[in-house]
């Protein structure tokens, strides 16, 4: 299992309160709430003026720029409901690929949590939550090694 600029939560933890111990990333302040007709929950998007700064920092400006028009929104659910089952990472063995300029999950929080789940670790230097974009034969490199551990 390989984490990137990731949660690895335990059972009955959530997103939302996962990183509560951390320093504030910005992250809340940039949150856009949208509704779409019949939905229950809503769900966010980041504000274009902020999207680069906190999760694309390492991107040109244009792919930025394209980022932020294309983003998809996040569910609130996903984020607020705790994790309900047993998981995976205390089953299989894991890499976590922690971006040392990620401002949307505080690098702090990776490493406290890449070491209690007991993963292998590579720090992608300056690297932002968007490192799969902006650095993807770094991330590639640890999914092929992971791969080949099996």
């Amino acid at each position: 299992m390989v984490f990137l600029a990731a949660f690895g939560l335990g059972e009955g933890e959530n997103a939302q309160n996962a990183t509560a111990d951390y320093p504030d990333t910005g992250l809340g302040e940039a949150l856009r709430p949208w509704t779409y007709p019949g939905a229950d929950l809503p769900e966010f998007t980041l504000a274009p003026d902020k999207y680069r700064e906190l999760f694309a920092a390492d991107l040109t400006e244009e792919q930025a720029a394209v980022g932020a028009a294309t983003q998809r929104p996040a569910s609130a659910l996903a984020f607020g409901e705790p994790l309900s089952v047993e998981p995976a990472w205390k089953s299989l063995p894991s890499w976590w690929i922690i971006p040392t300029a990620d401002r949307t999950i505080h690098p702090g929080y990776q490493r406290d949590r890449a070491k209690a789940i007991g993963a292998r670790v590579t720090e992608l230097d300056g690297g932002s939550h968007s490192s799969a974009v902006s650095r993807p034969d770094d991330v590639a490199s640890v999914i092929v090694e992971a791969a080949r551990s099996l």
